[in-house]
C-alpha cells in the first residue's frame, strides 16, 4: 500500500497506537496508526469525528484525513520501539509484526512539554485552558478521562490537549452537568499542582 505520507519518524506509543510525525501534502502532521482489533476501525473513526467537531479550538489538534488500511510494521517503514510492541503483541502482533487497520493524520505540534517539565506555568495558562473546555463543552463534548495536557513550545506556552478517543456527547447523557464539573475541577487540579493556586475552577 502506499501511505498518503512521507518522511515519518516515531514520536510515542499507547494501548491503542504508536503516533509518527510525517509531511502530509506539504504540512507537519501526526500520523496515529491504529493497532488491529476488532474495534480499532470504529474507536479510530470516531476520534477523527470528535476532531473535526472540535475544528478550530486553539490547542485541539486540527484533524487533516483518515482512511481504513491494511498494513504491517515493515511497510510503515520506521522503527518501533520493542516496548510498542509488547503492549500491541496480544492483539496487533502476525507473522513477527505490527499490523495496523487504519490511521488518522492530524496537526502536530512540535516541542510538546509536560507540564511537569515547564512548571510552575503562569495563571494565563490555566485561564487560556478554561476557556479552552467551556468551548469543548459548547460543541456538546466532555473531555476524555484520559487526556493528555500538554504545553506548546511557544513563549508563553499556551495548553495542548491530545487524545480524543474517548470524548463522549454531553447532549446524550444524564450526567452532563456533574461530567461538567468534573472537567473544571480537573483544571483546578492542574493549576494546584502546576501553578499553586488552591481552589479548584468553577464552571
Amino acid at each position: 500500500m502506499n501511505l498518503p505520507f512521507r518522511n515519518l519518524w516515531y514520536i510515542s506509543y499507547g494501548s491503542t497506537a504508536i503516533v509518527l510525525a510525517a509531511d502530509y501534502k506539504g504540512r507537519a502532521a501526526a500520523a496515529k496508526l491504529y493497532f488491529k482489533r476488532p474495534d480499532a476501525v470504529a474507536l479510530s473513526r470516531t476520534e477523527f469525528e470528535v476532531l473535526k467537531k472540535l475544528k478550530g479550538i486553539q490547542g485541539v489538534p486540527e484533524p487533516f484525513d483518515f482512511f481504513e488500511c491494511s498494513i504491517t510494521e515493515s511497510q510503515v517503514g520506521v522503527a518501533i520501539p520493542e516496548k510498542a510492541s509488547v503492549i500491541a503483541r496480544e492483539r496487533a502482533f502476525a507473522n513477527g509484526e505490527l499490523q495496523f487497520s487504519s490511521a488518522m493524520l492530524f496537526q502536530h505540534y512540535r516541542g510538546l512539554r509536560n507540564l511537569c517539565d515547564v512548571s510552575p506555568l503562569p495563571e494565563e495558562f490555566f485561564g487560556q485552558l478554561e476557556a479552552m473546555v467551556r468551548q469543548v463543552h459548547d460543541r456538546g463534548l466532555s473531555l476524555p478521562e484520559d487526556a493528555d495536557f500538554f504545553a506548546d513550545s511557544g513563549k508563553p506556552a499556551r495548553p495542548v490537549i491530545l487524545d480524543w478517543m474517548h470524548a463522549f456527547s454531553l447532549k446524550s447523557d444524564p450526567s452532563r452537568d456533574g461530567f461538567i464539573r468534573e472537567n473544571f475541577y480537573l483544571v483546578g487540579a492542574l493549576r494546584q499542582l502546576y501553578c499553586g493556586k488552591k481552589a479548584p475552577a468553577q464552571a
